[in-house]
């Protein structure tokens, strides 16, 4: 992100978020047709030739952006930044709330509406896959729109998508409720970090890796107490309903974020 500035800072961060998801969301869609091709080994060195792949362009390909110089601050004094933190709950309700839904929207899909693996598993990768197209989306609308005004209706949209997603035996309800999902979680990422950012400009990448630790808080107790959830009470209804639940505590921190446009970023 070093190499860009102003404006265009928003939605380079909102295409680079979107790069990020296309890994996650293409394995939920690849990894259930690559199972039935070529079995469960196969699968899974099919994503280690893929990764390398990625990492050996990254090694080759990276750019050398000029170097921004900025007095550093002091680590302790992010970690007691309450505005980062704040962030970072944001951060668990949008992108560690997509991760938490992806690993278990293929099983409640098929449980829910008895569709194949293969239909599951490309129905619920759109929860990911669409951030491709809605976290630019968000990084253009950041530029547009007071971050406060951007956040809370995400966090809201994600709430009743999680609502619905528990309810719903209709197909094109829940597919309604995916697009809702991948809108919600997607919109925050660019306004998010470039805030981060903006708040620590001499330890930018430390700012946006401590939101970044905070929302994966999320996928690592969300995704198993998903499951938990699920098993104790028979179905993935009060699971759902609990994520919608989070989302819209989530949305209570906003109000504790300074509200700043992207032109003061």
């Amino acid at each position: 992100m070093a190499s860009f500035r102003g404006r265009a800072l928003h939605l380079a961060q909102g295409f680079y978020g979107g790069s990020v998801l296309l890994g996650a969301g293409f394995i939920l869609f690849a990894v259930p047709h690559m199972l039935d091709a070529f079995g469960w080994r196969g699968a899974f060195l099919g994503c280690a030739v893929i990764a390398a792949g990625a990492c050996l362009y990254g090694l080759l390909g990276a750019p050398h952006p000029e170097a921004v110089g900025a007095p550093p601050a002091q680590f302790t004094r992010m970690l007691a930044h309450s505005e980062l933190w704040f962030l970072g709950v944001v951060q668990m309700a949008s992108f560690g709330l997509a991760i938490v839904v992806g690993t278990w929207i293929t099983t409640l899909l098929r449980n829910t509406l008895d569709m194949s693996l293969k239909s599951a598993g490309l129905l619920g990768s759109l929860v990911l896959l669409l951030g491709i197209l809605t976290r630019p989306l968000g990084g253009w609308l950041a530029e547009r729109i007071d971050l406060l005004g951007l956040l809370l209706p995400a966090l809201l949209l994600n709430a009743a998508a999680c609502v619905t997603l528990a309810l719903s035996r209709s197909f094109w309800l829940t597919f309604a409720a995916i697009a809702a999902l991948a809108l919600g979680c997607g919109v925050p990422y660019a306004g998010c970090f470039n805030r981060a950012a903006a708040l620590f400009p001499g330890r930018a990448g430390a700012a946006m890796g401590l939101v970044n630790m905070i929302g994966i808080f999320m996928i690592l107790a969300g995704a198993p107490a998903i499951g938990w959830l699920a098993d104790a009470t028979g179905s993935f209804r009060s699971s759902f309903v609990a994520l919608a639940a989070f989302a819209i505590m989530a949305g209570l921190s906003i109000p504790f974020l300074q509200s700043k446009n992207s032109t003061e970023l």
